[in-house]
């Protein structure tokens, strides 16, 4: 039974690892896309 269970966690370890990157990259993604905060008031004031 020992065995099993050590099987099967180093099948999911890879696996939560390629999952936890994924949702790293997806994060990134998401946060490119963000504009930047305008210089000045003048800026801030011109976007709207």
């Amino acid at each position: 039974m020992k065995s099993l269970i050590a099987h099967l966690l180093c099948l999911l370890f890879p696996v939560l690892a390629f999952s936890q990157e994924m949702v790293k990259v997806n994060i990134l993604e998401v946060y490119d896309k963000i504009p930047a905060p305008p210089a000045d008031a003048q800026a801030a004031h011109s976007r709207l």
